[in-house]
């Protein structure tokens, strides 16, 4: 069975602005965002040069990504 060639067509982005869906993602993005900070401000204030170290190795884990 050959697919229909009109939804071949059919493109979509993940910015679109006119969709509430969008938007809920923005916030719940934006949430995590700035969860995500204070989480490490709070680590940094701990032990900074174990926040320090485990950004390195980070780094060196994504570089062959």
């Amino acid at each position: 069975m050959a697919p229909d060639a009109g939804a071949a067509r059919i493109h979509t982005s993940l910015f679109q602005p006119r969709q509430p869906a969008f938007w809920v993602f923005v916030l719940f993005l934006g949430y995590g965002v700035v969860r995500m900070t204070e989480a490490l401000i709070a680590l940094s204030n701990v032990s900074r040069s174990g926040w320090t170290l485990s950004w390195l190795l980070l780094a060196l884990y994504a570089l062959p990504v």
